[in-house]
């Protein structure tokens, strides 16, 4: 019985491939883009890869640099922008705010009235029966996290 060692063992070639898969990722991106390229594609549009139990899918997700210099600058001209407007607007800024407190407290008093019409002293006792049962059928549940060390 060394199932502890043998989890170790299978978290840590789990690690390990994960690896292996990252190093060798860019090339296989490169195939699949040949594939689709050439028209090569197992359905005609992005699937680059099947067999009866895995299929691998040309997948493109949108990215951008975000250090890009004229994204940057567009960025700082929209916070200066708005501090201007919040500055230009500052009086109808805070009162708009003041009336969103009130419209707060004014919910806040609304579901309390709507909480206080929904209780009795038969429903509390049926929480705390509920509670009650909760706390006897509860039992703690074994399980084990595996923690590798980073390369």
């Amino acid at each position: 019985m060394n199932y502890l060692k043998q989890l170790a063992e299978l978290k840590a070639q789990i690690a390990q491939l994960e690896a292996g898969i990252e190093s060798f990722m860019p090339d296989a991106i490169v195939e699949a883009i040949d594939i689709v390229g050439n028209n090569l594609a197992t359905n005609g549009k992005n699937m680059v890869y099947h067999n009866g139990k895995t299929k691998i899918v040309l997948v493109f997700r949108k990215k951008y640099d975000h250090d890009y210099p004229k994204l940057l600058r567009l960025d700082e001209d929209i916070l200066d922008e708005t501090l201007n407007l919040k500055q230009k607007n500052a009086k109808r800024i805070k009162e708009i705010a003041d009336a969103i407190e009130q419209l707060q407290l004014a919910l806040a008093e609304l579901e309390e009235e709507s909480a206080q019409i929904i209780q009795s002293p038969y429903l509390s006792k049926l929480r705390g029966l509920h509670s009650k049962v909760i706390e006897e059928i509860t039992y703690l549940s074994p399980s084990l996290s595996v923690y590798l060390p980073k390369e």
